[in-house]
């Protein structure tokens, strides 16, 4: 079920787009540094989405609302990805066109719930991206610049 992969994918990037924020924040903190590296990013990769909704609120303001939005969306994500479908119900759903077509419309509820926390995610980066003088464009510049970078270093080292 295609919509249950991309149900998956929206509450991966939810974590993502918490781990950029943890990592911008970060970087501020440090001087000369523009925009966050690799490194940062990837201090925070073997958190739970739920370690790191608990850092982020120790780091910014989170209103009630928006913690419990983002708390709704963990609840979500780990019951789709650790056992939506070991329920029998479910399971005896599969089975039939009107029960494949009651997951789908469930996962798509799912989804909708994890895009408004995707949106929230998002209005928090844009704050902060805009209270640092930084802007997405800066960000994937960047990006395109530490890829240009590791393929360079890649090259030089098969070459040499």
């Amino acid at each position: 079920m295609a919509e249950f992969g991309a149900a998956v994918h929206d509450a991966q990037v939810l974590e993502s787009s918490i781990e950029l924020i943890l990592s911008l924040l970060d970087q501020t903190a440090r001087q000369g540094e523009e925009v966050p590296g690799v490194e940062a990013l990837i201090s925070y990769s073997d958190k739970t989405l739920g370690q790191l909704i608990g850092l982020l609120k120790r780091r910014i303001t989170v209103t009630d609302s928006e913690e419990k939005l983002l708390k709704d969306a963990l609840i979500i994500r780990n019951q789709l990805v650790h056992s939506f479908f070991r329920r029998e119900d479910r399971l005896k759903a599969t089975l039939t066109p009107d029960g494949i077509t009651a997951l789908i419309d469930e996962v798509r509820n799912i989804r909708t719930l994890t895009q408004q926390a995707n949106h929230t995610s998002d209005r928090m980066l844009d704050a902060l991206l805009k209270k640092y003088g930084l802007s997405v464009e800066k960000l994937k510049e960047n990006a395109v610049e530490m890829y240009r970078k590791a393929n360079l270093e890649y090259l030089q080292r098969v070459i040499h």
